[in-house]
């Protein structure tokens, strides 16, 4: 459920005061909250896709309906996230980039990652804030 953070993130973007969120976490959070320009560096857990064809559920189809195989294909349907030693998107991360290129004003909430991509992608917003 989230907090009172990522309704004020939301609240922000609703009233054209953000170009969105970038965030490393995969709880799905800040679109729950209300966000519409989230990009999520290591995916989410609201979306899944079939390893195989790749079709996209959503995660009420894959919950309510206990969804464990592509009903396209009969592949493993998985959640949209990126596993240890797998890559990052790479759209997702150019436009996380462009974000913070673009932004008038950075906030960061909290920063904690062993992820390569990720050390780089902070210290462009390091760099982008002195």
């Amino acid at each position: 459920m989230p907090n009172i953070v990522h309704d004020w993130i939301a609240k922000l973007e609703r009233n054209q005061q953000s170009l969105g969120v970038i965030t490393q976490n995969i709880d799905g959070l800040h679109s729950d909250a209300g966000s519409q320009h989230v990009d999520e560096l290591h995916g989410t857990l609201n979306r899944f896709y079939c390893n195989a064809c790749h079709k996209s559920y959503m995660k009420s189809d894959v919950i309510d309906r206990t969804l464990k195989h592509c009903d396209n294909c009969g592949g493993a349907i998985r959640p949209d996230i990126v596993l240890y030693g797998e890559m990052l998107d790479q759209p997702t991360i150019i436009r996380a980039l462009n974000k913070i290129e673009d932004a008038d004003t950075l906030c960061r909430t909290r920063f904690i990652t062993r992820c390569t991509t990720c050390r780089r992608i902070n210290i462009k917003f390091l760099k982008a804030t002195i």
